[in-house]
């Protein structure tokens, strides 16, 4: 009834997701965001280029910007605007440049859908037309996100039935786990739904969200049908072994669940920002639902299902534990050598990660047959690639207008400045009109009042109130009303005279893409100027817009990618040392997985090192990508060693031997881990082989993640550290029973001692 329930929102999660939201509270975009929106709406805009015969691009071009003026979109820059930047935009006759920007609406995606549906009711042929802009390029990233989440899926089950079944030799003994991690996808995708209502969920959290339920939801019943098995072959009846699976396997897979839930919850308290938001419940949410599903309902499928769950075969052998036990048997052997090696291989592969790139999911990972990437590549051929997130630079005072002859002297002189700095491909602000605004200083203030009072006005009362009133440039506002609607309609855009002209802006559009490294250097020079400028005019000045909020994005990234590392080991930790009553064991557990992270990385790093770039293949790792590794690596990482650890621990309060304890939980452990990491590789081969760079990027780290936790530090550094270790990892649960495992000889470790299968 809950599965029923749930799986209604679930099947319009994507109709209620929203958009992503990058803000980074306290960053310069975000605090020039907040100035935006208070005296102009909307930092966000949307880039329209006509192309077509000369006529025909003027006469449709002139029914587009009346269409959306009527539509109350928002302010419309176009070149034949009166006191507009008409070169700018018009750079050929047969092209024209149109800058819409957006009331809010909703949204910078709603804004641009906004302006796309009435794009293509006014625009027909001979005339073509091309958008660009943070909200055009998002949409199509948040659909192709949602088309190849969907083919992930579809790609990983069928990879998932195959290895369940050469894992149990058994289709009932598949099936369970199967159905088990489909109805945790479903009952999270459906709380992601419910969720939307109250919290900013995005498509990168529905992509994370479905894979932790595949892979958790399939992962913890794995555990469970086969402790199950183990005790149907002691001769256990089905309900007594299914009791014992749930009290044993259940409380690991609690255990495993718990960390998982620490980690992520204590990165979403370190840094609560709104794109951490997303990722971080969708983690917590299939945690939830995968540990709750497996351990309710596993045991009573499996006590139903009884000695059936084996199939006609029965068990069936494999040889997977005896290659484990010789690799176990190996690094015990010779801990120091063997760990020594696979340590500096690992950490080679680690110190790329510390050059890391990360950047902000842009145009660049679309796929070549996408129309927003075309419609892009045509605007940048045509105008330069700067028009899709121009800076903005925002100046405003907090009393009376910036509209005083002195401050239009200012205000165009600072225009002239950012046109001519470097890296800059052109400035649309109030310098063009401020001579005109300029020239309505010669009205006569007692004419106008005389004007004023013949129509009813009576200003009598201002000017008393305020005797610099007749100079304060209210009047040259006034005057505006009466003028022609296209010179105020171009001053409404760049001054706010709706709100008393109390600020101006001014949009910048760099030379180069979005997030470059010239990009990086204009934020820089732009930052410089604009506290040039606060000093000399007396005005509040910032720096923000998208191009602004793609590079503080990706520096909070780089920020925060040490800081979550440092909160998740440090939580995992402490969850492990509670669990485990044990100190030692946490450490080296987590201190691994911290080398697992950093290999990850690493290769990550090695594959977008920053040297190549093309459709589908960016040089840097999406932001959004680095933080869903790390939430979903750190979590699936502890996994196996919980798995393994809790099994030791079992052994270990049973005999007090550590060797013996050891070799019970590698050998105990080794066909459900390893069946469980080749089930992870299923899921995250699914996602890597999809077309869309994130979820690809999401794949790929993941799979090394699994590939070398499962194999190198399962099988060779954490037997070999617990060899060292002897009794001391079990401290302070060591008592006088305890045999010190340090007088062992290394010799007696041999295959006879080993128990397999």
């Amino acid at each position: 009834m809950l599965l029923v329930l749930l799986a209604i929102p679930a099947a319009v999660v994507n109709d209620r997701v929203g958009e992503p939201n990058l803000r980074v509270d306290g960053s310069i975009s975000a605090n020039a965001e907040d100035i935006i929106e208070k005296q102009f709406g909307s930092s966000s805009s949307v880039a329209i280029l006509l192309t077509g015969p000369d006529r025909e691009v003027e006469k449709q071009g002139h029914a587009l910007e009346t269409a959306l003026r009527m539509q109350g979109i928002g302010d419309v820059v176009a070149p034949w605007t009166q006191g507009g930047p008409g070169a700018a935009l018009r750079p050929d006759p047969a092209s024209a440049l149109l800058l819409v920007l957006p009331n809010p609406s909703g949204g910078d995606m709603a804004e641009a859908a906004h302006v796309r549906a009435v794009v293509d009711q006014s625009i027909g042929a001979p005339v073509d037309a091309a958008l660009t802009g943070n909200g055009i390029v998002g949409d199509a990233l948040q659909k192709a996100g949602v088309r190849e989440l969907r083919r992930g899926e579809l790609l990983a089950l069928p990879l998932l039935l195959i290895i369940l079944l050469l894992v149990f030799r058994s289709l009932g003994a598949a099936l369970v786990p199967i159905a088990v991690g489909g109805t945790v996808l479903v009952a999270t995708t459906g709380l992601l739904s419910i969720s939307t209502e109250f919290l900013e969920i995005d498509t990168l959290g529905v992509s994370i969200g479905s894979m932790m339920s595949l892979a958790l939801g399939v992962d913890y019943s794995l555990l469970i049908v086969s402790r199950f098995r183990e005790e149907l072959e002691a001769g256990h009846d089905s309900w007594t072994a299914a009791a014992t699976a749930r009290r044993t396997a259940g409380r690991t897979v609690i255990v495993a669940g718990g960390v998982l839930l620490a980690a992520v919850g204590s990165a979403l308290i370190v840094a609560p920002g709104p794109f951490l938001v997303s990722a971080t419940v969708a983690v917590g949410l299939a945690a939830v639902c995968g540990v709750a599903f497996s351990v309710a309902l596993v045991p009573i499928i499996l006590g139903f299902m009884g000695a059936r769950i084996n199939g006609r075969r029965g068990r069936g052998a494999s040889d997977a534990d005896g290659w484990v036990v010789r690799a176990c048997r190996m690094s015990m052997r010779r801990p120091i050598p063997v760990g020594v090696l696979v340590l500096l291989v690992l950490a080679g592969l680690s110190v790329p990660a510390l050059s890391m790139r990360a950047g902000t999911p842009g145009v660049e990972l679309l796929t070549a047959d996408d129309p927003a990437l075309g419609e892009y590549r045509t605007i940048a051929e045509r105008m330069g690639p700067g028009w899709s997130a121009p800076f903005v630079v925002i100046a405003d005072r907090e009393r009376g207008p910036v509209t005083t002859k002195q401050q239009l002297d200012e205000i165009a002189a600072f225009q002239n400045r950012l046109t001519a700095t470097p890296g800059v491909a052109a400035v649309l602000g109030p310098g063009p009109i401020t001579e005109r605004l300029k020239a309505l200083d010669q009205i006569d203030g007692p004419a106008l009042a005389s004007a004023a009072t013949q129509r009813g006005v009576d200003i009598g009362a201002m000017v008393s109130d305020a005797p610099g009133f007749l100079r304060s440039g209210y009047l040259r506002l006034a005057a505006l009303d009466g003028a022609n609607p296209s010179l105020r309609q171009s001053v409404s855009s760049v001054v706010n005279i709706d709100r008393g002209a109390t600020a101006v802006r001014f949009l910048v559009i760099p030379d180069g893409p979005t997030g470059g490294a010239t990009a990086s250097a204009l934020a820089e020079d732009l930052s410089r100027q604009a506290a040039e400028f606060a000093a000399q005019s007396q005005l509040r000045v910032a720096v923000g817009g998208p191009g602004q909020l793609v590079l503080d994005f990706g520096s909070e990234i780089k920020r925060l990618v040490p800081i979550l590392l440092l909160v998740l080991t440090v939580s995992s930790f402490l969850v492990l040392a509670i669990l485990l009553r044990t100190v030692v064991l946490p450490l080296v557990a987590v201190a691994l997985n911290v080398l697992t992270v950093g290999t990850s990385f690493g290769v990550l790093a090695l594959l977008y090192d920053g040297s190549t770039e093309s459709n589908g293949i960016p040089s840097y790792i999406a932001g959004t990508a680095v933080l869903g590794i790390m939430g979903i690596m750190f979590g699936l990482s502890i996994d196996y060693q919980v798995f393994m650890l809790e099994r030791i621990r079992e052994a270990w309060q049973q005999s007090r031997d550590a060797i013996s304890a050891i070799h019970a939980g590698i050998v105990g452990t080794a066909r459900v881990i390893t069946g469980a990491a080749l089930v992870m590789l299923a899921v995250f081969v699914g996602f890597a082989l999809t077309d869309f760079p994130v979820n690809r990027q999401l794949g790929i780290g993941l799979i090394v993640a699994v590939v070398v936790d499962a194999t190198l530090v399962r099988l060779l550094l954490l037997p070999g550290a617990l060899r060292i270790l002897g009794a001391h990892a079990w401290w302070p649960m060591k008592s006088a029973s305890v045999v010190d495992t340090e007088s062992v000889e290394s010799d007696q470790i041999s295959a006879d001692a080993v128990p397999v299968g």
